[in-house]
């Protein structure tokens, strides 16, 4: 982040660490207590924030563990008047039954922008500030799963990338994980910039990256649109 110059990126997402204190496959997810957390972060996000055009947004996922001292450090770092929503990601049922409290089944994301960002109304009218798609440990409806812990939708990242940024906009996230931001990016004509302290992150997000063509995707799509055009004309004359 430090080398990247001022000013530079139109949108950030990050699908942050949410301080479990487990030991993943394939990361860490161990920052200590919430306060330690924060200090871990905060640098982080003085050069998110740095780097974030005057038009552009970040976009940070978590969950209960963090939202709140997230929320109050990001007031302190971005400003309390970036902010903009937080999104609840309603996943849907789970089955965590337990005689202590109720069942979680949603997490956070908290949507901060500069002055001059303006998102996209005719996507953005579409939804509220909840969102409800299954997770994919629940329900893999198009075989996306990669076998990277926390793994999301990549239609929850298309969301946030067509409500906040324009076709050749430069999207970037610095926990990219199982890559699916920059996948993401890419399906919808946008240039994408990703790192991630772990090897095989990079290593599976160039393989994810090498099957896509964003002209047949698109071409998918009109398909799909003119499909479902002609059903729903069916019977009305």
């Amino acid at each position: 982040l430090k080398e990247l110059p001022s000013n530079s990126i139109d949108l950030i997402f990050c699908d942050i660490l949410y301080n479990t204190g487990k030991t993943f496959d394939d990361y860490e997810d161990k920052l200590g207590n919430a306060i330690e957390a924060m200090q871990w972060y905060e640098p982080r996000l003085k050069e998110m924030w740095r780097v974030i055009k005057d038009t552009g947004a970040v976009y940070l996922h978590c969950n209960y563990r963090l939202v709140h001292y997230l929320r109050v450090e990001l007031d302190k770092v971005f400003g309390v008047d970036s902010f903009r929503n937080e999104i609840i990601w309603n996943q849907g049922s789970w089955h965590n039954l337990s005689d202590k409290k109720l069942q979680s089944a949603h997490e956070s994301m908290l949507f901060y922008a500069k002055p001059n960002h303006r998102i996209n109304e005719s996507i953005a009218d579409q939804y509220t500030d909840v969102w409800t798609l299954e997770a994919l440990n629940q329900n893999d409806r198009f075989n996306e799963k990669v076998g990277y812990e926390g793994q999301k939708p990549i239609e929850y990242v298309e969301r946030v990338i067509s409500i906040s940024s324009k076709e050749n906009d430069l999207v970037a996230d610095f926990f990219l994980g199982s890559g699916t931001t920059c996948v993401a990016a890419k399906k919808l004509n946008r240039n994408y910039l990703g790192c991630d302290i772990n090897p095989r992150s990079i290593e599976l997000t160039e393989k994810r990256l090498s099957k896509i063509n964003p002209d047949k995707e698109k071409l998918v799509e009109k398909l799909n649109k003119f499909q479902k055009e002609k059903e729903d004309d069916t019977g009305l004359f």
